[in-house]
Formats: C-alpha cells, structure tokens, sequence
C-alpha cells in the first residue's frame, strides 16, 4: 500500500485533497527515480501538507519518470504549486544536466499562464499564510 512515506515507489501526498486533485485530473501519486527520502524529503512533505501544496516533479506530464536534479543521483530542487495553480502550468522540464556550467544542479523550466490572479490568491488571509510557511520552511533552509 503507498503511502506519504512509501520511499520504494509512487508517494501519495494530500490524503485530505484526494477528492479536488481527481476532479482537477492532478496525479494522486508523484514518480522519482530518487528512491531514497532523508529528514529533510519528510519535512517537506509535511511543510507541504500543512499548508496545502504539492510538488510539481513526478507529477506533471512532462516529468512522469520524476527526473533527478542533482548530479543525476537524487532529486533536491524542486517546483511546488498550489492545487489551484497547478492546472495553469503549461510546461514542466527538468533540463540536463550540463557539466561545464553546473555544480551539479540541473535547471527547472517551467511556464505557467495566469488568467485572473485574484482567483488564485486569498487576499484576506495571504500575509497569515505567508507568515505561516515562512515558519515552516525557515528551519529548512537553515539546516544547510
């Protein structure tokens, strides 16, 4: 059975957002080749389903085999959306790698089209989240 820690195949992510992610024809389940999940893949899974966003790798059309992006061994960089946001993403690649200019980081192209951003955003409660996943990705960044 997948589950949120399931490191040996596909990770389900946002059990309470099944039902929106099947009507909006978002994969349920992110692919990697990175099979390994350390500290820090589980805090940012957590950070992630506290505050309703999901990552993008593994789950866009264009990155079904979820690509490493860094130094072809694991998956370190990634692009996170809202589930509103993901539907207006209309390009997803991860680049190859190019040695000569890289230090092992590959690069994430990503194109999105916006409509009306008042629709995505909730204005009266944006500073509180803002606020909010500042706390929860500030110890994220600091562990490097």
């Amino acid at each position: 059975m997948n589950n949120v820690f399931d490191i040996t195949g596909e990770a389900e992510h946002f059990i309470n957002q099944k039902d929106l992610m099947e009507s909006r024809n978002i994969p349920l389940y992110r692919k990697s080749k990175d099979r390994k999940i350390n500290n820090h893949g589980y805090r940012l899974i957590n950070l992630c389903k506290n505050n309703n966003i999901l990552i993008v790798n593994g789950r866009n059309r264009n990155d079904i085999p979820g690509e490493y992006t860094f130094r072809d061994t694991s998956v370190i960089d990634y692009y996170l959306s809202s589930l509103s946001a993901f539907k207006m993403i209309t390009h997803f690649q991860i680049q190859s790698l190019d040695s000569l200019y890289s230090d092992g980081h590959t690069i994430i192209s990503c194109a999105i089209k916006l409509h009306n951003f008042k629709n995505i955003v909730d204005l009266e409660n944006l500073e509180d989240r803002v606020q909010m996943f500042s706390y929860f990705l500030d110890p994220l960044l600091v562990s490097y």
